[in-house]
């Protein structure tokens, strides 16, 4: 855990995985870095393209 800004902090997560679940792993991000490269939107998820300031900035704003 880092703090990185007033009461906003960063954290981290370190997985142990066997080389089957490696290997599907690397398989779906290889996908999602195409689909970054080629600027297609994804339909199946939710993502910011602010920065986090942003983000948590227009949060707060809508509380």
């Amino acid at each position: 855990m880092h703090e990185i800004g007033n009461n906003l902090y960063k954290h981290g997560v370190e997985f142990t995985i066997d080389e089957n679940e490696r290997t599907n792993l690397t398989r779906i991000l290889n996908q999602v870095q195409i689909k970054m490269r080629n600027n297609i939107m994804f339909d199946d998820g939710r993502f910011v393209s602010k920065s986090y300031r942003t983000y948590f900035k227009l949060l707060d704003e809508t509380e």
